[in-house]
């Protein structure tokens, strides 16, 4: 089974002709998805004169050959590439002029106005959401699409139209009003886009094995800081290290000027991440390829700018100002609210878990809750499933929804909890929504879930349970010695340390609680 194209580019047949002869029965077609199928042997059923004619110069069969194809065959039939040839004529002859388009196009929407027209537009609808949902098909559009926009004719036909564009005056203008309208969602959406890119090229993995051989931890790859991405971040010193390729970026040592672009977004991200108080650090090529890096100073800066970054953050934390992002479930508004403690937990005996998103990644214990997309009610890590749905955080203070791609275990010692006012909630550095664990005034918020009063709520129970039986021990006592009443002669009773007087039933009860009455 061949497909139509095929079929009627093997045997020169006329897609009109082949249409005409499926319909009334001479070809055998069997549709597969989107695909008209054909046996190859059906040709064979096909009789010239009858069925078909064929053009006795291209040899094409067809319902009728026109005197026109006739004559064009003729005059160039002595010619090894005729059918090229007339191909080109037939081209040129059937260009349509500008009023013939503009009539065929009024043609067409006056009849899309009709009943047959809107069955035909719905029909053009089907068939579209059938070929979009079939995941070959988009592979095969995908193949062609990058194929034609790689030519490097379609190559300098963008580029001429691009600068067509921007010498407009007006183009320019209804840019720059587009431009200022939608600051915030231009932004949003380019620094999406770079979180698809894989911009780690060789020299940069070369570079992140090195710093890593050299006993420099706490750098992150591609980190998100706004509108761009840093090459290796270490947020807590706010120390940005970029690996600068010499070609694009620019070096005197190798004479090369750079890609004007690149330099300029070099200039823009330097302004934008020192204004923010970032170290940036850059690092050529050619000092990575040689092994001219003093890794040394790298770690004395981190150590040094680690130590002011820290006290600074302790500072905050003890005037109260220490603020994070946190998510009003009633009014569904990012609020910023202080942080009222954080502690460190011994996690060994817990079970911790990386739980990536679409786009994300969180590390947490198993008992601890993030929040669910939607109904905004926390649930648990051991309850996700792939494919469930959570609360995270976009740039610019926007809610959205991650969907969990995979959970895997992990092999963490200590765990981090923060507790956070009133809302109960943070947005972890991966814009993941996590719940509070538990309460610094003392009162857990949950119990179940929170390490820090597991130990506290099992000694409680422990001493509650032998209170209540040395209570049933001394009432057991008291039966024996036949008192009439609670409190009379029950120092003797517990010893010559136990104070004189009487007790209430509910005080004694209780494991002494509330002592002497």
């Amino acid at each position: 089974m061949i497909t139509k194209n095929k079929f009627c580019l093997k045997y020169k047949l006329e897609h009109q002709a082949f249409t005409a002869l499926s319909k009334s029965g001479y070809i055998n077609i069997k549709k597969v998805g989107y695909f008209v199928m054909v046996d190859d042997g059906e040709i064979h059923r096909l009789q010239k004169g009858i069925h078909y004619v064929e053009c006795p110069y291209c040899h094409k069969k067809a319902i009728n050959i026109t005197s026109k194809h006739y004559d064009s065959c003729k005059e160039y039939s002595l010619d090894k590439d005729r059918i090229l040839l007339y191909s080109s004529i037939n081209l040129k002859n059937r260009k349509k002029t500008e009023g013939q388009k503009e009539a065929q196009s009024k043609r067409l929407i006056d009849r899309f106005k009709t009943e047959e027209g809107a069955l035909t537009k719905n029909q053009i609808k089907k068939a579209s959401i059938t070929c979009n949902s079939d995941p070959t098909f988009l592979e095969k559009k995908r193949e062609i699409g990058k194929k034609v926009q790689n030519r490097e004719d379609m190559k300098k036909l963008h580029s001429k139209i691009s600068k067509e564009m921007w010498k407009d005056p007006s183009f320019i203008e209804r840019k720059e009003e587009y431009v200022q309208k939608h600051l915030d969602e231009l932004q949003y959406s380019a620094s999406r886009a770079r979180t698809f890119l894989k911009k780690t090229s060789k020299v940069h993995l070369q570079f992140k094995e090195k710093l890593i051989n050299n006993g420099i931890k706490g750098f992150i790859t591609e980190y998100s800081c706004g509108y761009y991405s840093i090459d290796e971040a270490d947020p807590l010193s706010k120390i940005a290290i970029e690996v600068d390729g010499c070609y694009w970026h620019g070096c005197d040592l190798c004479n090369f000027d750079g890609d004007p672009r690149i330099k300029s977004i070099d200039k823009s991200k330097n302004a934008y991440l020192t204004n923010r108080g970032w170290t940036i650090l850059r690092i050529k090529e050619h000092d990575i390829k040689s092994g001219n890096i003093d890794f040394n100073s790298i770690k004395q800066i981190q150590n040094k700018k680690r130590k002011d970054n820290i006290e600074k953050i302790r500072k905050s934390y003890r005037l109260g100002v220490l603020k994070v992002k946190s998510f009003n479930t009633d009014t569904d508004e990012i609020e910023w609210k202080p942080i009222l403690n954080v502690v460190r937990h011994n996690s060994e005996k817990k079970k911790i878990y990386d739980v990536y998103t679409n786009t994300k990644k969180v590390g947490v214990t198993g008992d601890h809750s993030l929040f669910s997309f939607g109904t905004n009610c926390p649930i648990k890590v051991s309850d996700l499933n792939i494919g469930s749905v959570i609360i995270g955080e976009e740039n610019y203070n926007k809610i959205s929804l991650s969907v969990i791609d995979k959970v895997q275990r992990l092999n963490e010692k200590y765990t981090y909890d923060l507790s956070v006012k009133d809302n109960e909630n943070f947005f972890l550095a991966s814009g993941i929504l996590a719940h509070n664990s538990y309460s610094i005034s003392g009162v857990s918020l949950d119990v179940d879930k929170s390490s820090k009063y597991e130990s506290l709520k099992n000694n409680y129970i422990q001493e509650y349970d032998k209170a209540r039986d040395l209570a049933k021990r001394s009432i057991k006592i008291v039966k024996g010695l036949k008192q009439p009443r609670y409190g009379v002669g029950i120092s003797s009773a517990l010893g010559p340390y136990s104070r004189p007087g009487t007790q209430s039933r509910r005080n004694f009860v209780s494991g002494f609680g509330g002592g002497w009455s």
